[in-house]
Protein backbone atom coordinates (compact mmCIF):
# COMPACT_ATOMS: atom_id res chain seq x y z
CA UNK A 1 0.00 0.00 0.00
CA UNK A 2 2.83 2.39 0.76
CA UNK A 3 5.22 1.51 -2.04
CA UNK A 4 6.04 4.48 -4.24
CA UNK A 5 4.73 3.96 -7.75
CA UNK A 6 7.34 5.23 -10.26
CA UNK A 7 4.69 6.46 -12.70
CA UNK A 8 3.40 8.89 -10.06
CA UNK A 9 6.28 11.25 -10.84
CA UNK A 10 5.37 11.83 -14.48
CA UNK A 11 1.73 10.88 -15.01
CA UNK A 12 -1.24 12.20 -13.00
CA UNK A 13 -3.56 9.52 -11.64
CA UNK A 14 -7.33 10.00 -11.99
CA UNK A 15 -9.52 10.99 -9.06
CA UNK A 16 -12.09 8.22 -8.59
CA UNK A 17 -13.72 9.58 -5.42
CA UNK A 18 -14.98 13.15 -5.46
CA UNK A 19 -14.26 13.45 -1.74
CA UNK A 20 -10.56 13.59 -2.67
CA UNK A 21 -10.85 16.96 -4.45
CA UNK A 22 -11.70 18.92 -1.27
CA UNK A 23 -8.67 17.31 0.41
CA UNK A 24 -6.40 18.71 -2.33
CA UNK A 25 -8.07 22.12 -1.98
CA UNK A 26 -7.70 22.11 1.80
CA UNK A 27 -4.02 21.22 1.56
CA UNK A 28 -3.55 24.14 -0.83
CA UNK A 29 -5.29 26.41 1.69
CA UNK A 30 -2.81 25.23 4.31
CA UNK A 31 0.09 26.30 2.11
CA UNK A 32 0.93 23.05 0.29
CA UNK A 33 2.12 23.78 -3.25
CA UNK A 34 2.00 21.04 -5.89
CA UNK A 35 4.73 21.26 -8.55
CA UNK A 36 3.13 21.08 -12.00
CA UNK A 37 6.38 19.58 -13.38
CA UNK A 38 6.41 16.75 -10.85
CA UNK A 39 3.14 14.93 -10.25
CA UNK A 40 4.41 12.73 -7.39
CA UNK A 41 3.19 14.85 -4.45
CA UNK A 42 -0.27 15.34 -5.90
CA UNK A 43 -0.59 11.66 -6.84
CA UNK A 44 0.59 10.63 -3.37
CA UNK A 45 -2.21 12.70 -1.81
CA UNK A 46 -4.85 11.40 -4.24
CA UNK A 47 -3.89 7.77 -3.66
CA UNK A 48 -3.66 7.89 0.13
CA UNK A 49 -6.76 10.09 0.53
CA UNK A 50 -8.69 7.50 -1.47
CA UNK A 51 -7.35 4.74 0.79
CA UNK A 52 -8.45 6.68 3.88
CA UNK A 53 -11.98 7.14 2.54
CA UNK A 54 -12.19 3.47 1.52
CA UNK A 55 -11.18 2.42 5.04
CA UNK A 56 -13.66 4.83 6.61
CA UNK A 57 -16.49 3.51 4.43
CA UNK A 58 -15.63 -0.10 5.29
CA UNK A 59 -15.35 0.69 9.02
CA UNK A 60 -18.76 2.35 9.10
CA UNK A 61 -20.33 -0.46 7.06
CA UNK A 62 -19.14 -2.96 9.64
CA UNK A 63 -20.16 -0.75 12.56
CA UNK A 64 -23.67 -0.12 11.22
CA UNK A 65 -24.32 -3.69 10.04
CA UNK A 66 -27.53 -4.93 11.66
CA UNK A 67 -27.73 -1.61 13.50
CA UNK A 68 -30.34 1.18 13.52
CA UNK A 69 -30.67 3.56 10.59
CA UNK A 70 -29.84 6.68 12.63
CA UNK A 71 -26.15 5.79 13.10
CA UNK A 72 -23.89 8.51 11.75
CA UNK A 73 -20.92 7.87 9.50
CA UNK A 74 -17.60 9.72 9.42
CA UNK A 75 -17.72 13.47 8.83
CA UNK A 76 -17.47 14.33 5.14
CA UNK A 77 -15.38 17.16 3.55
CA UNK A 78 -18.44 19.30 2.78
CA UNK A 79 -19.11 19.69 6.51
CA UNK A 80 -15.74 21.37 6.98
CA UNK A 81 -16.24 23.50 3.87
CA UNK A 82 -19.47 24.81 5.39
CA UNK A 83 -17.70 25.46 8.69
CA UNK A 84 -15.11 27.63 6.92
CA UNK A 85 -17.84 29.51 5.03
CA UNK A 86 -19.72 30.16 8.27
CA UNK A 87 -16.53 31.34 9.97
CA UNK A 88 -15.71 33.69 7.09
CA UNK A 89 -19.23 35.15 6.97
CA UNK A 90 -19.12 35.72 10.74
CA UNK A 91 -15.61 37.12 11.06
CA UNK A 92 -15.13 38.45 7.55
CA UNK A 93 -11.45 37.58 7.37
CA UNK A 94 -9.70 34.74 5.55
CA UNK A 95 -6.85 34.88 8.07
CA UNK A 96 -8.91 33.01 10.65
CA UNK A 97 -9.61 30.23 8.16
CA UNK A 98 -6.13 28.82 8.80
CA UNK A 99 -7.43 27.19 12.00
CA UNK A 100 -6.62 23.51 11.37
CA UNK A 101 -9.76 22.48 13.25
CA UNK A 102 -11.71 23.70 10.22
CA UNK A 103 -10.12 21.07 7.97
CA UNK A 104 -11.02 17.43 7.43
CA UNK A 105 -9.10 14.81 9.49
CA UNK A 106 -7.75 13.18 6.31
CA UNK A 107 -6.28 16.53 5.24
CA UNK A 108 -4.60 16.98 8.63
CA UNK A 109 -3.29 13.39 8.68
CA UNK A 110 -1.84 13.54 5.16
CA UNK A 111 -0.28 16.95 5.82
CA UNK A 112 1.76 15.17 8.51
CA UNK A 113 2.52 12.13 6.33
CA UNK A 114 0.18 9.77 8.20
CA UNK A 115 -1.17 7.13 5.82
CA UNK A 116 -3.60 4.32 6.63
CA UNK A 117 -0.79 1.76 6.84
CA UNK A 118 1.22 3.80 9.34
CA UNK A 119 -1.75 4.52 11.60
CA UNK A 120 -2.90 0.90 11.43
CA UNK A 121 0.50 -0.29 12.67
CA UNK A 122 0.30 2.05 15.66
CA UNK A 123 -3.24 0.94 16.52
CA UNK A 124 -2.29 -2.75 16.32
CA UNK A 125 0.63 -2.10 18.67
CA UNK A 126 -1.64 -0.16 21.04
CA UNK A 127 -5.34 -1.00 20.58
CA UNK A 128 -6.35 1.75 23.01
CA UNK A 129 -4.74 4.47 20.91
CA UNK A 130 -6.93 7.25 19.51
CA UNK A 131 -6.36 8.15 15.86
CA UNK A 132 -5.39 11.85 15.68
CA UNK A 133 -7.96 14.42 14.47
CA UNK A 134 -10.87 11.94 14.48
CA UNK A 135 -13.61 12.19 17.07
CA UNK A 136 -13.76 9.51 19.77
CA UNK A 137 -16.63 7.74 17.97
CA UNK A 138 -14.83 7.83 14.62
CA UNK A 139 -11.60 6.55 16.14
CA UNK A 140 -13.43 3.72 17.92
CA UNK A 141 -15.10 2.63 14.68
CA UNK A 142 -11.75 2.58 12.89
CA UNK A 143 -9.93 0.78 15.73
CA UNK A 144 -12.54 -1.98 15.93
CA UNK A 145 -12.46 -2.37 12.15
CA UNK A 146 -8.68 -2.74 12.13
CA UNK A 147 -8.32 -4.87 15.25
CA UNK A 148 -11.54 -6.87 15.02
CA UNK A 149 -13.54 -8.49 17.77
CA UNK A 150 -14.73 -12.03 18.51
CA UNK A 151 -13.54 -14.39 15.73
CA UNK A 152 -15.80 -16.76 13.83
CA UNK A 153 -15.73 -20.47 14.55
CA UNK A 154 -13.79 -21.11 11.32
CA UNK A 155 -11.11 -18.66 12.39
CA UNK A 156 -10.90 -20.29 15.83
CA UNK A 157 -10.22 -23.68 14.25
CA UNK A 158 -7.46 -22.23 12.06
CA UNK A 159 -6.05 -20.33 15.04
CA UNK A 160 -5.72 -23.51 17.10
CA UNK A 161 -3.86 -25.22 14.27
CA UNK A 162 -1.52 -22.29 13.77
CA UNK A 163 -0.89 -21.40 17.40
CA UNK A 164 -0.01 -25.00 18.28
CA UNK A 165 3.22 -24.54 16.35
CA UNK A 166 4.36 -21.66 18.58
CA UNK A 167 6.95 -22.20 21.28
CA UNK A 168 5.74 -22.29 24.89
CA UNK A 169 6.27 -19.42 27.29
CA UNK A 170 8.86 -20.21 29.94
CA UNK A 171 10.46 -18.41 32.85
CA UNK A 172 14.07 -17.30 32.58
CA UNK A 173 15.88 -18.07 35.85
CA UNK A 174 18.69 -15.70 34.93
CA UNK A 175 16.33 -12.72 34.81
CA UNK A 176 13.87 -13.74 37.50
CA UNK A 177 14.40 -15.86 40.61
CA UNK A 178 10.68 -16.06 41.20
CA UNK A 179 9.08 -19.20 39.80
CA UNK A 180 5.47 -18.97 38.67
CA UNK A 181 3.06 -21.28 40.38
CA UNK A 182 1.06 -22.08 37.27
CA UNK A 183 3.55 -22.11 34.45
CA UNK A 184 2.08 -21.59 31.00
CA UNK A 185 3.22 -24.64 29.07
CA UNK A 186 1.90 -23.82 25.65
CA UNK A 187 -0.10 -21.27 23.72
CA UNK A 188 -2.27 -23.86 22.01
CA UNK A 189 -5.87 -23.72 23.13
CA UNK A 190 -7.61 -27.05 23.73
CA UNK A 191 -11.06 -27.87 25.04
CA UNK A 192 -9.70 -28.34 28.58
CA UNK A 193 -7.34 -25.37 28.57
CA UNK A 194 -7.90 -21.69 29.20
CA UNK A 195 -7.67 -19.31 26.21
CA UNK A 196 -4.32 -17.58 25.80
CA UNK A 197 -5.63 -14.24 27.12
CA UNK A 198 -6.53 -15.84 30.47
CA UNK A 199 -3.19 -17.65 30.61
CA UNK A 200 -1.44 -14.29 30.17
CA UNK A 201 -3.49 -12.75 33.01
CA UNK A 202 -2.80 -15.71 35.31
CA UNK A 203 0.92 -15.63 34.55
CA UNK A 204 1.01 -11.91 35.33
CA UNK A 205 -0.49 -12.56 38.78
CA UNK A 206 2.16 -15.16 39.57
CA UNK A 207 5.17 -13.57 37.92
CA UNK A 208 4.58 -9.89 37.01
CA UNK A 209 6.32 -8.36 34.02
CA UNK A 210 4.25 -5.16 33.93
CA UNK A 211 6.54 -3.36 36.34
CA UNK A 212 8.47 -0.09 36.47
CA UNK A 213 7.65 1.89 33.31
CA UNK A 214 5.06 -0.70 32.26
CA UNK A 215 3.23 -0.73 35.60
CA UNK A 216 0.63 1.68 34.24
CA UNK A 217 -0.73 -1.16 32.08
CA UNK A 218 -1.22 -3.57 34.98
CA UNK A 219 -4.61 -2.15 35.98
CA UNK A 220 -5.99 -2.92 32.53
CA UNK A 221 -5.79 -6.65 33.23
CA UNK A 222 -8.40 -6.32 35.98
CA UNK A 223 -11.06 -5.12 33.55
CA UNK A 224 -13.70 -7.69 32.59
CA UNK A 225 -12.88 -8.62 29.00
CA UNK A 226 -15.85 -10.93 28.47
CA UNK A 227 -18.60 -8.32 28.30
CA UNK A 228 -20.21 -7.17 25.09
CA UNK A 229 -18.85 -4.11 23.30
CA UNK A 230 -20.90 -0.96 23.90
CA UNK A 231 -20.27 2.72 23.29
CA UNK A 232 -19.71 3.21 27.00
CA UNK A 233 -17.16 0.43 27.60
CA UNK A 234 -15.20 0.32 24.33
CA UNK A 235 -12.37 2.46 25.74
CA UNK A 236 -11.93 0.28 28.84
CA UNK A 237 -12.04 -2.92 26.75
CA UNK A 238 -9.39 -1.49 24.41
CA UNK A 239 -7.23 -0.75 27.47
CA UNK A 240 -7.79 -4.32 28.71
CA UNK A 241 -6.72 -5.89 25.40
CA UNK A 242 -3.72 -3.55 25.13
CA UNK A 243 -2.52 -4.66 28.59
CA UNK A 244 -2.82 -8.34 27.61
CA UNK A 245 -0.83 -7.86 24.40
CA UNK A 246 1.88 -5.81 26.14
CA UNK A 247 2.19 -8.39 28.95
CA UNK A 248 2.36 -11.25 26.44
CA UNK A 249 5.12 -9.71 24.32
CA UNK A 250 7.04 -8.41 27.33
CA UNK A 251 7.15 -11.87 28.92
CA UNK A 252 8.36 -13.49 25.70
CA UNK A 253 11.04 -10.83 25.30
CA UNK A 254 12.16 -11.19 28.94
CA UNK A 255 12.46 -14.95 28.57
CA UNK A 256 14.49 -14.64 25.37
CA UNK A 257 11.86 -16.20 23.14
CA UNK A 258 11.20 -15.24 19.55
CA UNK A 259 8.40 -12.68 19.30
CA UNK A 260 5.58 -13.99 17.08
CA UNK A 261 4.34 -11.79 14.29
CA UNK A 262 1.13 -9.92 15.11
CA UNK A 263 -1.79 -11.10 12.98
CA UNK A 264 -5.29 -12.56 13.03
CA UNK A 265 -4.19 -15.68 14.90
CA UNK A 266 -2.64 -13.90 17.86
CA UNK A 267 -5.19 -11.10 17.81
CA UNK A 268 -8.09 -13.54 18.13
CA UNK A 269 -6.37 -15.33 21.01
CA UNK A 270 -5.63 -12.18 23.02
CA UNK A 271 -8.29 -9.64 22.00
CA UNK A 272 -11.46 -11.73 21.69
CA UNK A 273 -14.46 -11.37 23.96
CA UNK A 274 -14.45 -15.10 24.81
Amino acid sequence: MEAQNPIWKHKPIPIQDERVRPILNELSSLGVRFDSRDEFDRNWVIFHAQVWFDEMDAAFEKHSRNGPSFLKSFRQPEIFLQLRKDRQSTIGSSKNLQDVRLFHPVTRLLSKGWTVCKQKRLVILNPGRKIPFFTIDESDMMNLFWIGDRPTMNNEVEDRKSISRKRPLKSNVATSNKKPKNKMKKTEMTSNEKPLKFQVIEEEKNDPVLIKSLSKYAAGLNIDGTVRFTKENVASLASHFASIVIAYYTRLDRDGQKLPRWGDTLRNQTCSLA
